[in-house]
Protein backbone atom coordinates (compact mmCIF):
# COMPACT_ATOMS: atom_id res chain seq x y z
CA UNK A 1 0.00 0.00 0.00
CA UNK A 2 1.57 3.31 -1.10
CA UNK A 3 0.32 7.06 0.23
CA UNK A 4 -0.84 9.75 -2.55
CA UNK A 5 2.21 11.67 -1.47
CA UNK A 6 4.56 8.39 -2.02
CA UNK A 7 2.62 8.66 -5.92
CA UNK A 8 3.87 11.88 -6.83
CA UNK A 9 7.31 11.31 -5.11
CA UNK A 10 7.40 8.03 -7.28
CA UNK A 11 6.72 10.44 -10.62
CA UNK A 12 9.58 12.41 -9.13
CA UNK A 13 12.07 9.68 -9.13
CA UNK A 14 11.01 8.30 -11.99
CA UNK A 15 11.37 11.99 -13.90
CA UNK A 16 14.86 12.18 -12.50
CA UNK A 17 15.69 8.48 -13.93
CA UNK A 18 15.14 6.49 -11.30
CA UNK A 19 13.69 3.21 -12.63
CA UNK A 20 15.99 0.37 -11.13
CA UNK A 21 13.92 0.30 -7.80
CA UNK A 22 16.03 -1.76 -5.76
CA UNK A 23 17.30 -1.99 -2.29
CA UNK A 24 21.17 -2.30 -3.13
CA UNK A 25 20.97 1.72 -3.92
CA UNK A 26 24.65 2.56 -5.69
CA UNK A 27 27.00 4.36 -3.40
CA UNK A 28 26.75 7.62 -5.67
CA UNK A 29 22.94 8.12 -5.45
CA UNK A 30 23.25 7.63 -1.21
CA UNK A 31 25.74 9.97 -1.20
CA UNK A 32 23.65 12.66 -2.81
CA UNK A 33 20.40 11.80 -0.95
CA UNK A 34 22.57 11.94 2.25
CA UNK A 35 23.54 15.52 0.52
CA UNK A 36 19.69 16.48 -0.15
CA UNK A 37 18.14 15.31 3.18
CA UNK A 38 20.77 16.99 5.17
CA UNK A 39 20.22 19.98 3.01
CA UNK A 40 16.83 19.95 3.75
CA UNK A 41 17.12 19.27 7.37
CA UNK A 42 19.47 22.24 8.07
CA UNK A 43 16.57 24.42 6.19
CA UNK A 44 14.04 23.36 8.49
CA UNK A 45 16.32 23.82 11.48
CA UNK A 46 16.95 27.14 10.60
CA UNK A 47 13.55 27.93 10.21
CA UNK A 48 12.54 26.12 13.74
CA UNK A 49 14.99 28.97 15.46
CA UNK A 50 13.92 31.90 13.36
CA UNK A 51 9.91 30.68 14.04
CA UNK A 52 9.50 31.36 10.23
CA UNK A 53 6.19 29.29 9.81
CA UNK A 54 6.48 29.19 6.12
CA UNK A 55 9.53 28.38 6.07
CA UNK A 56 8.76 25.46 8.80
CA UNK A 57 6.25 24.11 7.00
CA UNK A 58 8.14 24.01 3.55
CA UNK A 59 10.81 22.39 5.29
CA UNK A 60 8.83 19.75 6.87
CA UNK A 61 7.10 19.22 3.35
CA UNK A 62 11.03 19.04 1.60
CA UNK A 63 12.00 16.57 4.48
CA UNK A 64 9.88 14.17 4.08
CA UNK A 65 9.54 14.56 0.00
CA UNK A 66 13.06 13.59 0.05
CA UNK A 67 12.59 11.08 2.64
CA UNK A 68 9.92 9.87 0.61
CA UNK A 69 12.03 9.85 -3.01
CA UNK A 70 14.93 7.66 -0.82
CA UNK A 71 11.66 4.95 -0.70
CA UNK A 72 11.15 5.07 -3.94
CA UNK A 73 14.58 4.56 -5.56
CA UNK A 74 14.57 1.67 -3.28
CA UNK A 75 11.02 0.82 -4.18
CA UNK A 76 9.84 0.28 -0.70
CA UNK A 77 6.47 1.22 -0.31
CA UNK A 78 5.91 3.73 2.38
CA UNK A 79 2.32 3.03 3.92
CA UNK A 80 3.21 -0.23 5.37
CA UNK A 81 6.17 1.14 7.23
CA UNK A 82 5.40 4.51 8.36
CA UNK A 83 2.18 2.73 10.09
CA UNK A 84 4.67 0.21 11.67
CA UNK A 85 7.05 3.23 13.12
CA UNK A 86 3.99 5.36 13.93
CA UNK A 87 2.36 2.50 16.07
CA UNK A 88 5.75 1.67 17.77
CA UNK A 89 5.89 5.70 19.02
CA UNK A 90 3.01 5.57 19.78
CA UNK A 91 3.20 2.60 22.08
CA UNK A 92 5.76 4.40 24.04
CA UNK A 93 3.04 6.04 26.04
CA UNK A 94 2.65 2.56 27.93
CA UNK A 95 2.99 2.56 31.33
CA UNK A 96 6.66 3.59 32.36
CA UNK A 97 6.91 6.40 30.08
CA UNK A 98 8.94 9.37 30.97
CA UNK A 99 9.97 12.79 29.35
CA UNK A 100 13.56 13.94 29.80
CA UNK A 101 14.44 17.37 30.97
CA UNK A 102 13.87 19.11 27.86
CA UNK A 103 10.55 17.53 26.80
CA UNK A 104 11.54 14.34 24.87
CA UNK A 105 9.37 11.84 25.13
CA UNK A 106 11.46 8.93 26.26
CA UNK A 107 11.14 5.16 25.40
CA UNK A 108 10.48 2.64 28.15
CA UNK A 109 12.84 -0.11 29.40
CA UNK A 110 12.09 -2.96 27.23
CA UNK A 111 10.51 -1.08 24.34
CA UNK A 112 10.70 -2.72 21.44
CA UNK A 113 12.12 -1.54 17.98
CA UNK A 114 9.63 -1.00 15.00
CA UNK A 115 9.89 -4.71 13.19
CA UNK A 116 10.89 -3.38 9.79
CA UNK A 117 12.98 -5.91 9.09
CA UNK A 118 9.74 -8.24 8.93
CA UNK A 119 8.43 -6.23 6.92
CA UNK A 120 11.17 -5.68 4.08
CA UNK A 121 11.30 -9.42 4.53
CA UNK A 122 7.67 -10.19 2.99
CA UNK A 123 8.18 -7.39 0.31
CA UNK A 124 11.92 -8.17 -0.82
CA UNK A 125 12.37 -12.18 0.59
CA UNK A 126 15.46 -12.45 -2.53
CA UNK A 127 16.71 -9.10 -1.59
CA UNK A 128 17.06 -8.96 2.03
CA UNK A 129 20.49 -9.26 3.68
CA UNK A 130 20.90 -12.06 6.22
CA UNK A 131 19.90 -11.46 10.01
CA UNK A 132 22.82 -8.97 11.83
CA UNK A 133 24.04 -7.80 8.69
CA UNK A 134 23.23 -4.50 7.46
CA UNK A 135 23.81 -4.37 3.71
CA UNK A 136 22.50 -6.40 0.54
Amino acid sequence: MISKHYELCELFTELMGYTNKELNVPEKVRNLLADLIMEETKELVEALKTNDIVEIVDGVCDVRFVATHILCIMGVPDEPFQMEVDLNNIMKFASGYKFREDGKLLKPANHPKPNLRKLLQAIFPEDMPPEGTTTC
